[in-house]
């Protein structure tokens, strides 16, 4: 699998034109193939057809873990999203590992891994990272945990979805709903003495 590839998009069409296939790579969605069945996505993920026409995001989507299968490192977090016509497009997110990136090899360039260094190393602040679906925002914000997760140090993330674990993190899965009782907790319960 390229691993340039961030995401993957099925999307049929009504009566029986082709299913398209596209992929996201470096942030842009390009056109791959024509061809596969929609049923296919929905049984290798085990998604549950109780209640067809209601999306299933990263909260309530399937993963496809290829560990189990061989040796490839890859896992595809599955969603679907009802459209026109009784149809459904697949979203697959590609997660090619749950372990953080060593901070070296992000290929920040040295102004920028040093002003990122300095800014997780602070005892308190807020680091914002933005950027398109796939440009990496995740592998960054982990791989800069990385350096400062230590026995020492005591580190609770608020994710949605968590897709990639550390060793030595407090990781909570979160729903939207939630993000704002769940910092006050954290404060709470971690305020500096």
């Amino acid at each position: 699998m390229n691993n340039k590839v961030s995401d993957i998009h099925i999307e049929p069409f009504p009566g029986k034109e082709d299913v398209q296939v596209r992929m996201r790579i470096d942030g842009a969605v390009r056109s791959t193939r024509k061809f596969l069945q929609i049923q296919i996505c929905h049984s290798i993920a085990h998604q549950d057809h109780v209640q067809p026409g209601y999306p299933s995001g990263a909260n309530a989507g399937r993963k496809i873990d290829f560990k189990k299968f061989g040796p490839l490192n890859v896992e595809l977090r599955v969603a679907t999203v009802p459209t026109a016509g009784q149809l459904e497009d697949v979203v697959m997110r590609v997660l090619a590992s749950g372990e953080p990136i060593p901070y070296d090899k992000l290929g920040l360039t040295e102004r920028n891994s040093r002003v990122l260094d300095a800014c997780v190393k602070q005892p308190y602040g807020l680091v914002l990272v933005v950027g398109p679906t796939g440009s990496g925002k995740t592998t960054t914000l982990h791989s800069a945990i990385s350096v400062i997760n230590t026995i020492d140090t005591k580190i609770w993330t608020a994710e949605d979805p968590v897709e990639i674990t550390q060793r030595g993190l407090r990781q909570v899965q979160v729903h939207p709903r939630l993000v704002s009782p769940l910092l006050r907790l954290f404060v709470r319960f971690y305020a500096p003495t």
